[in-house]
Parts: structure tokens; sequence; C-alpha cells
């Protein structure tokens, strides 16, 4: 399948859409699964939908560790991406065996909801939340921040949402382990525009959703955590799902799957990964590599052009899928309104204007930008 073609299962929102780093555009055959996988089987149904529901959930984790490359058991549905980290901080400080380190490290442009998750847990687990401001691949930085003998887990942005910095997780994931300090990854921003191959990193945990660049929607967050590293684990919040055999109804024996699925919790919400399952499906009928081949040559068009502040990193190889573009403070409201009238969807943070160029893009709707910057 050709881009053009893959172009074809996404609705096109009205306009020039270069927002997926916040929402991907609705996938026609997520738009399908929800009502023939879901809907459907619940009319006809109802109790005895489970099976089918259940299916989708199988579904989604195949088609993640697909996408990932992991195995499907190191996969465990979640509903944020927040949820996620919580569980499996909370669950690795009580495992912890070193009481002394309790420092939790993450950059400032960081997602911010995982910093208030390792606010939450402060108090409980005595932790403290440590907050660096170095360049995000400065490895010397990172070496010297992963050496503190308090440093208990690091958390790594993938992609930059602010800034449009893509880190080097591999080398710094070796840092952390080379430092005895359990590293976890934050792909939300990166996963499905950046091809992602977790076994070439050394990492204890992975979280992300696919409401981004894989047009999965809100609520099919997920949770990665390695085979090797789970059986010690005890996350918190433990429910049915979270049972070796949810069916089973004892309530005075409960056995923890002996995989990622041990984090699950209660009943599951079955319509977002119903939808992300057929999504994340109709994006590996094309692959990653593609999909990030279109995307960089509509980036490079646009920075080739583009008159204004370009930041050193996309002259690199460290850039997202996404156009982090600084603003002089007095030009802000000029360009806001010049998208709004050329029905360009975008957002700001502060004075960053941020664009991203995905499936549904083309050279002439790139050109069409770069006007309003004229």
């Amino acid at each position: 399948m050709t881009i053009s073609t893959l172009a074809q299962h996404y609705h096109r929102p009205e306009g020039i859409y270069a927002l997926s780093h916040s929402v991907g555009p609705l996938c026609k055959d997520a738009e399908i699964a929800l009502k023939a996988h879901y809907l459907n089987p619940w009319q006809h149904c109802a109790g005895d939908a489970w099976p089918q529901w259940l299916s989708q959930i199988e579904a989604f984790t195949q088609a993640l560790s697909v996408l990932l490359n992991v195995n499907q058991s190191e996969l465990c549905p979640q509903p944020s991406v927040s949820l996620g980290f919580s569980q499996w901080l909370a669950a690795s400080a009580k495992n912890r065996k070193d009481g002394k380190r309790r420092t939790v490290i993450m950059h400032e442009e960081a997602f911010a909801s995982l910093g208030f998750a390792v606010k939450g847990l402060c108090d409980t687990y005595s932790l403290t939340l440590e907050l660096v401001s170095f360049a995000p691949n400065d490895l010397d930085a990172w070496e010297q921040a992963l050496r503190e003998n308090s440093v208990f887990a690091a958390l790594i942005t993938h992609a930059h949402s602010n800034t449009g910095v893509l880190s080097n997780v591999k080398d710094i994931s070796k840092i952390a382990q080379r430092n005895n300090v359990l590293c976890a990854v934050d792909i939300a921003q990166s996963v499905g525009i950046i091809p992602i191959d977790i076994q070439t990193w050394s990492v204890d945990c992975v979280v992300g959703s696919c409401v981004k660049w894989l047009s999965g929607g809100p609520g099919a967050g997920f949770l990665y955590v390695p085979s090797n590293k789970v059986e010690d684990l005890a996350p918190d919040h433990v429910a049915w799902f979270s049972h070796e055999n949810p069916f089973e109804f004892d309530i005075r024996h409960f056995k923890a799957a002996n995989n990622a699925l041990k984090f699950w919790g209660g009943t599951p919400d079955i319509a977002p990964f119903c939808m992300a399952a057929a999504a994340i499906n109709v994006h590996l009928s094309v692959g990653t590599q593609v999909i990030r081949a279109h995307n960089v040559s509509l980036m490079q068009r646009f920075v080739a052009n583009y008159q204004g502040i370009i930041p050193s990193h996309y002259q690199q190889d460290e850039f997202t899928g996404s156009l982090c573009l600084p603003l002089e403070s007095n030009a802000k409201s000029t360009i806001e309104s010049a998208f709004q009238q050329h029905k360009i969807k975008h957002d700001f943070r502060k004075n960053v204007v941020r664009l991203s160029f995905g499936i549904i893009n083309s050279y002439n709707e790139v050109d069409k930008v770069l006007s309003v910057f004229e």
C-alpha cells in the first residue's frame, strides 16, 4: 500500500490538518471496527458479547507487539499514559531493595502529566522528583545525573512535544543500566511516526498511547514491561483482570497474571482498543518506515523554504514528527489569525507554533502553510 492509498483510509478534517501530534485523523477502519466488533455484538448478544469484545483486546496487543517488536505477553492495555506509568513506578518502588534510592529524574520538557503522576506517589513511596534542564541528548549530562547515588528511576521522553527534539533512548538507557537506574520511556509522541524497536533499548518500562500518530483515538494506552522484569513487580491496583484466570471468581484466591497483564486491573474498556487495533493494522499495512520517510520529506520541504527561526535539531537527526517553531512575541497573533483564515489546524505552546505533517498531508499543503509566513 502506498502513502496516497493509505491516506484514503482516513477522514480529512476541513482545511489543512497539521495536528497529528494532538489527535490523529479518524481512521475509517477504526470507525467500521467500532460498529462491527463493539456495537453490533452488544446489540445482538448483550452479556454474551464478552468473548467477541475480549478478542479485540487480543487484536490490539497483537498488532502493537508487531509494531514495537515485542512479545504480546509483555504488553498491557491502559486507559492513559500517566496511569500506566504510575502503576509501574509504584510497583517498582515497592520492589526496590536499596531504600536510599528514591529520586525520580525526568526532563523539565517531559509531558506534564507524568510529572504529576510522580508527585502523586511521592508521599506514599518517599519519592522525590528531580527535573533536569540540560539538552535532552547531552549524554555526559545524563551520565552525571544518573550516577548520583539517590537516583532510583529515570523517565525518558522519546519525542518532546514542546520542542520537537527526539531523544537518543538507546544510549541514554545504556547509561541508566550502567548506573543501576531503572529506565522508563514515554513514546506517546513518537509511536506511529518514528520507527521503534524496543528490543534495541535497555529499558524497564515503556508507556504510550494511540491517540496521536496511530489515529487510534483516546483511551487506548499501553504499558510494556519486559518478561524478565515483570515477575518481581506487584502492582498496587489489582482486580479481576489482573488475575491469572479472571473468570475464576473466588474472592479468597488471587493469583496475579504471570505477564504484563497483572497491571490490567478491573473491567476493561473495549471500544478504544477495538478502534485502535483496526487503526494499527492499517498503519502496519504500509509500515512506519514509509510513513516516516513521507513525514521527513514534507518537513524538509518546509525547513528549506521557511524564513523564520529553525531550531538546530531540525538540521540534525534529532527531530520528531512535528515542527516546533519559536515565533517573535509580536508575531504570534498575526500568524494565528492567518492560520484561522486559511483553516490550517495547528496549536501553540506559549510562543512556539506546532505543526505536524503526516499521512493525509501533501507538498501542496506544506506550500500553503509556508505562504502564511511570508
